[in-house]
Order: C-alpha cells, then structure tokens, then sequence
C-alpha cells in the first residue's frame, strides 16, 4: 500500500488546508485508517493525523501516548482512533518540545491543555466521549491542529533545529512540564496564530539573509545555516564541494546555484508573509 508522506519541504501548502469530516456512507474510511495503521506500524511517531500521509480527512491514529515507552518500540500501538473530533472542553496548562514528521528537524517549545474532552466516532461510527489528561492530551493536540492546517511551530514559543537522534538527548533535559492542571486554557484565535507564523517567518528570513550576506565574504557555514533552514540541501552541496574542490568555492562555502535558491526562499518566505498580513487584514 503506497503511502506518501507530506512533509513542509514540498507540500506546505498542502498541510495547510482544512480536513474534511468523514462521511460514514460515502468514504471508505476504513481503508484510510488501514493506511494510518500499517504506517505507524513501521514508524517512529506518538501519533498521525491522516493529511500527513495524503489523506485530508478529519481522522487521528494515537500510536503511543505515554512518556514511559520509548518511541523507538514500534511494536507499541496504542492503535486508538478519533474520526470527526471536536474538543468540547480545555483546561490547565503542559509544555513540551515537540517535533513532527511533517516539519523535518524542526522541534518547537509548545504550550497545550492539560486536560481536553473530545467527542468523536469510532471506527465503526458510534460516538463517543473521552477525557484525556497529561501527556495524551498533548499529543492528541498536536494532531487535532494538522486537521486545522495548524503546524506546531506556528505556535511554539521558541522553534530549534535539531536531529532526531538528538531530540532524545534534549528532552531529557528538558522534560515535558505541567505547569498546572486547572484553569482554562485559552485557545489561540486563527489571527493570533498567523501572527506568530509571521514572527517565527520574520526571524527565518532575517537569518537566511545574513546567510547571503555572509556568503559574499565567503564567511558562511553551511552547518549553521542547516541549523537556521533545515534543510539537509545545503549539507549535501557541502559535501559535494568538498569531493570535487573548485578554486574559486571554499570549502563550506555555498556554490553560485545554491546562493541563488537561497535567494528564492527568502522570496518565498517574503510572500508567505505577505499573505498572512493580507489575511489578517482582511478579518
């Protein structure tokens, strides 16, 4: 079964969009959450929601949602679904440096409810109602957002780049927090976040613009402008400089081709940013 993984390389647009609920008579859901299923099955991940693997329907699969059990035992499946969730109650208030499968080495500091109350079907479309508190609540969040078009570092206070491998070191260091169990939570409004995408866009195109900048004295560092960007790209033209030397490239130094698709991602950059201020303009 093919299953393609969206990622925000190529397909930001496309995890942007809305989800559609499910339709119990007209979709073959079933075979959608088969899809989820033997994806997760193979994965690393706490959960997915289904437009992350080409799937724009309002359906969650939580895999593993609890701090105790390594991610890296992908025999755990907790194997729970939500279809069509809708979150009736938020309260108290968890930190937690989040990643996604979907945003690459970016890993995000996030504030979520302690506690939520989510209605949903199940997979046999009987509805349901269920508390989730503490860690789980976290991360049915997360996914509850890509349903929205809502990637985590749109609202994180603080976004790092950071491998995989090395995520584990750093939670351990900073752990997940419940900074308090009661209290509403107050849900960011759809303005209020597009806000701190163009915050969090504004300080990406005020690096990679230095990164030019730098470039021109031949002072740039392609490892750090990897930790700035996040795309394993420009490592790879590093490498590649460094197999076949050129006298006229350093080492470590980005080639005229690279420096020009840099320039097209602050153009890129500059324009997303644009359409958030018209958006919000226009509400």
């Amino acid at each position: 079964m093919e299953m393609i993984r969206k990622t925000i390389e190529k397909d930001e647009e496309y995890l942007r969009q809305i989800s559609k609920e499910v339709s119990f008579k007209k979709d073959d859901y079933k075979k959608d959450i088969e899809k989820l299923e033997e994806f997760c099955n193979q994965t690393e991940c706490f959960a997915l929601a289904a437009v992350q693997i080409g799937i724009p329907k309002r359906i969650v699969y939580l895999k593993n949602t609890r701090l105790d059990v390594d991610l890296e035992d992908v025999s755990y499946n907790e194997a729970r679904i939500l279809i069509n969730p809708k979150v009736t109650s938020r309260k108290g208030k968890t930190q937690y440096w989040e990643a996604c499968l979907s945003c690459l080495d970016n890993m995000g500091l996030v504030t979520r409810p302690y506690e939520m109350t989510v209605e949903y079907y199940d997979i046999e479309g009987k509805k349901q109602k269920e508390k989730f508190e503490g860690f789980e609540s976290t991360v049915l969040s997360h996914e509850l957002d890509h349903l929205d078009g809502i990637l985590h570092m749109d609202i994180a206070e603080k976004v790092i780049v950071m491998p995989r491998e090395e995520r584990k070191k750093y939670r351990e260091k900073h752990p997940y927090k419940i900074l308090s169990k009661t209290g509403d939570y107050e849900r960011k409004s759809r303005i209020e976040i597009n806000e701190k995408r163009l915050d969090n866009s504004l300080k990406i195109v005020k690096k990679l613009e230095k990164a030019l900048n730098d470039f021109e004295k031949n002072q740039v560092d392609l490892h750090l402008l990897n930790q700035y960007y996040g795309s394993k790209d420009w490592l790879k033209e590093k490498e590649e400089i460094e197999k076949k030397p050129n006298p006229n490239i350093k080492a470590g130094v980005l080639s005229e081709d690279a420096v020009w698709n840099l320039m097209e991602d602050v153009s890129e950059l500059k324009n997303t940013m644009k359409k958030i201020i018209e958006e919000k303009e226009q509400k």
